[in-house]
C-alpha cells in the first residue's frame, strides 16, 4: 500500500498531538511493508531547506512551501504551501502510484478540491480529525477567563477557526472517509455538518509506555525507589491550551488541597500562560507549583513516573492521549467527562467530573493521596486499561480501515472487540 499523509509540522520532530499521532501510526505502517510519504509545511521549522528526504525505510518526508525566513507574510507563505502541496501530491502519484491520501489536519484542506479534480481523482481521500472545529471553538470562547478577552486575542482565534471551518465543511463532504479517535466526535460531526455515521471510522490513539514501565519496575523497583527520594506528593498536568484544558479550575482545586495536604506540589507542562501564573501568586499557591514549559518525550516520561495523580479538567478533547499515557504508568487520573471518554470509568481506573466542579476535583485527588488501598486498586486498573491501547494494536486497526476504504468494502471493525483481542 502506498500512502500519502499531509500534516502541518514535520512529524518526527514536532511535539504537537497531531504530528506525534501521525508519526506513531505511519512509522509502524512503514515497518509492515507499506510505502509512506509525508508532506509537511517546510516553513514551520528553522534550518530545514531540504525538500525531500528518506529518514527511515519506506518513509519519505516532503517539505513544501517557502523555507522559514524566505517570506515573512503569513498569507503569502500559506498560498505558496498550498500550490506546492498540490504539485507534490501529483508528483508522488506519478512516480509511485498512490493508493490513499490522508489529510491529518485542517491546515491543508483548501487543496482537497484541486487534488480531487487532478490526476489523483480516483485515489481515496481520508480526513483524520479529533474534533469538529465549531465545537472546539465553542469550548475555547465559552471558557476564556475575562481578563484574557482582549479584542486581538479573541479575534485572531475566532478568525482562524471560521476560516478553517469553511474548508472543513468541504472536506467532510468530499472525503471518501473520515477517521476519528473517539465515538464522541461522530456526534460532533453530525451536529456541525450533518455527516452520517456510515462515513466515519473510529481508530483510537495509542501509547508505547506500558512495556517500558513494566521493565523499569522489574529491573529497578522504580515505585519503591521514587518513594524514597520524593519529598512531596506530585500532581501532574500536561497540556498547551490552558484555557480549554480547564487550568483555572485546576488551580482552584489545588488551592483547596494545600491546607489539607501541605506536602503536595503541582507540576504543569506547556508554556506558562496568563492569567494563570498571576492567579497562582494572588492565591498564594505559587511556591507549590512548578511551571516546566514544553518538555521532550524523555522528560515527560520522568514526569509520568514521578507523579502520583494525573489531572486534566478539560472542556473539550477529541481523545486525550495524555490521559492514556498517564494510565500506562499506572497513575490514577482525575479528569473531565470529555477528556476521559472512552478510557476512564468513574471509581474504577480514575475519577470523572465536570471541569468547573473544582470541589470534586480536589476531593478525588485528596481521596487518592490519602487512601493507599484505593490508590493501589485504581492504579492497577488504569495500567490494565492502557495495555489495550498500544500503538501497535491501534495501527493494525488503522491498516484494516485503510484497506477497507481502498477496496471499497465497508467491513467495519469493532474497536472494542479489536482492542480486547
Amino acid at each position: 500500500m502506498n500512502i500519502c499523509g499531509i500534516v502541518y509540522g514535520r512529524p518526527d520532530i514536532t511535539p504537537c498531538g497531531t504530528e506525534v499521532s501521525l508519526w506513531n501510526y505511519y512509522k509502524r505502517l512503514a515497518k509492515m511493508g507499506n510505502l509512506v510519504h509525508i508532506i509537511f509545511d517546510i516553513s514551520t521549522h528553522a534550518g530545514i531547506t531540504k525538500q525531500r528526504m528518506i529518514i527511515e525505510e519506506n518513509i519519505y518526508l516532503h517539505g513544501v512551501g517557502l523555507p522559514l525566513g524566505r517570506a515573512t507574510n503569513k498569507v503569502k507563505r500559506y498560498i505558496h504551501f498550498c500550490k506546492n502541496l498540490i504539485a507534490e501530491i501529483e508528483n508522488i502519484h506519478k512516480h509511485y502510484g498512490l493508493d490513499l491520501i490522508a489529510y491529518h489536519s485542517c491546515y491543508a484542506i483548501p487543496t482537497v478540491k484541486y487534488v480531487k479534480n487532478g490526476s489523483c481523482k480516483n485515489v481515496p481521500i481520508v480526513y483524520h480529525t479529533y474534533a469538529a472545529l465549531p465545537f472546539e471553538l465553542g469550548a475555547y470562547i465559552m471558557h476564556m477567563t475575562l481578563n484574557e478577552r482582549d479584542a486581538r486575542t479573541l479575534l485572531d482565534k475566532i478568525s482562524k477557526y471560521f476560516f478553517f471551518t469553511m474548508f472543513e465543511r468541504t472536506i467532510v463532504r468530499m472525503a471518501d472517509a473520515i477517521i476519528v479517535a473517539s465515538p464522541a466526535t461522530i456526534y460532533e460531526l453530525y451536529r456541525a455538518y450533518g455527516i452520517q455515521y456510515n462515513k466515519v471510522f473510529v481508530v483510537p490513539l495509542g501509547q508505547d509506555f506500558s512495556d517500558y514501565y513494566k521493565e523499569m519496575k522489574r529491573k529497578y523497583n522504580i515505585d519503591k525507589l521514587l518513594s524514597k527520594v520524593k519529598k512531596k506528593k506530585v500532581i501532574l498536568f500536561v497540556g498547551n491550551d490552558w484555557h480549554r484544558k480547564g487550568v483555572l479550575y485546576l488551580l482552584k482545586a489545588f488551592k483547596r488541597i494545600l491546607p489539607l495536604i501541605p506536602d503536595v506540589e503541582l507540576i504543569m507542562t506547556g508554556p506558562p500562560q496568563e492569567p494563570f501564573v498571576s492567579l497562582a501568586y494572588r492565591w498564594n499557591i505559587r511556591n507549590n507549583i512548578k511551571f516546566v514549559g514544553n518538555v521532550d518525550k524523555d522528560i515527560l516520561v520522568r514526569l509520568y513516573m514521578l507523579c502520583d495523580v494525573f489531572v486534566l479538567p478539560s472542556f473539550h478533547e477529541g481523545f486525550s492521549n495524555t490521559v492514556l499515557e498517564a494510565m500506562a504508568f499506572g497513575k490514577p487520573v482525575v479528569t473531565s467527562f470529555k477528556a476521559g471518554y472512552p478510557l476512564v470509568k468513574h471509581g474504577v481506573n480514575g475519577f470523572l467530573c465536570k471541569p468547573h466542579e473544582y470541589e470534586k476535583i480536589a476531593d478525588y485527588i485528596c481521596m487518592l493521596l490519602t487512601d493507599d488501598d484505593l490508590y493501589k486498586r485504581v492504579s492497577s486498573e488504569a495500567a490494565k486499561t492502557a495495555e489495550r491501547y498500544t500503538w501497535d494494536k491501534v495501527t493494525l486497526l488503522l491498516l484494516k480501515v485503510y484497506e477497507g476504504i481502498i477496496s471499497g468494502e465497508d467491513e467495519r471493525v469493532s474497536m472494542k472487540r479489536f482492542l480486547h483481542s
